[in-house]
């Protein structure tokens, strides 16, 4: 069942849902979020904007097979294929209280309000504010909002911003024994572990390069043995060790390289999936051509 109901997902999955369905990226939503909140930190006071994060509670067996079966039946599937129950979870999001009580109320999901939060423009009044607030009952976001692990700021992040990145990895450090691992296993280390980590941020928000040269010092500290007080030497260059094996180097990823081409990759999909809800928004807002 899951192989006859795979092709037919896009077409009954909306745009907006950009996991788990092939050919669609969850990093086109991250952008279209970044973008969302430029408008709101440039918004003129005549034009006051807000921006609602709304967090689901993850209770699966809280859905009513009486909506799913409704939502099914309407786009088309047949009423023997609904009852062997090849559906197990549902999950939407809608920004206005009054929609959201009628969601709930059919599906039986909730929204859980204490990890929800709104967002207003720097310029919107405060009576704006306090009254939205009143009738969402979502309270109002304090420091950065954080969407799918992202930071939402409308603008480049900031160093402070991704100290928590750096801390991930400092952490995982601490776990081991520089000393005690072989060079190999620290190379091993370097290359699946700690050099991965930064890599999901770095595909959906541009990271400051003092931060990538902070975790590249880290590694390089690490794979050395130096790292906790070690006294291991540094017999080689970074820039050499990032060179692949058959140019005389360890084949480590430069942090600051691997950014460059995850840029590159957005500007190339923009191009080559024009149909991507990202492109289609893009498109439509800028315009394919460099003179819109």
């Amino acid at each position: 069942m899951v192989g006859r109901i795979k092709p037919l997902l896009p077409g009954i999955i909306s745009q907006e849902q950009g996991a788990f369905v092939a050919g669609r990226n969850i990093s086109h939503n991250v952008m279209l979020a970044q973008e969302m909140m430029w408008d709101l930190q440039r918004a003129s006071k005549r034009r006051s904007l807000m921006v609602v994060k709304l967090d689901m509670e993850r209770a699966y067996d809280r859905i009513r097979w009486s909506f799913l079966r409704r939502a099914l039946e309407a786009y088309g599937f047949h009423r023997r294929w609904i009852g062997w129950g090849a559906w197990r979870g549902f999950s939407d999001a809608w920004v206005l209280r009054r929609v959201l009580a009628g969601y709930c109320a059919a599906s039986g999901q909730r929204v859980n309000f204490m990890k929800s939060a709104i967002q207003f423009s720097p310029s919107t009044e405060t009576r704006v504010i306090l009254e939205i607030r009143r009738i969402l009952q979502i309270p109002e976001q304090e420091g950065t909002l954080v969407y799918l692990g992202v930071p939402i700021t409308g603008r480049r992040l900031r160093v402070t911003e991704c100290s928590g990145l750096v801390r991930r990895v400092e952490s995982r450090l601490e776990g081991w024994r520089a000393s005690s691992l072989s060079m190999m296993e620290r190379l091993t280390l370097v290359r699946l572990v700690l050099g991965s980590m930064p890599i999901y941020l770095m595909a959906n928000t541009v990271v400051p390069k003092t931060t990538l040269l902070k975790i590249e010092r880290l590694l390089r500290s690490f794979l050395w043995g130096s790292h906790g007080g070690g006294h291991g030497v540094h017999l080689v260059a970074w820039e050499q060790v990032c060179l692949s094996i058959s140019e005389g180097g360890l084949e480590v990823q430069s942090l600051l390289e691997r950014r460059e081409a995850l840029i590159a990759r957005h500007a190339a999909r923009f191009l080559l999936e024009p149909q991507g809800l990202w492109s289609r928004v893009m498109a439509a807002r800028y315009g394919r051509g460099g003179s819109e």
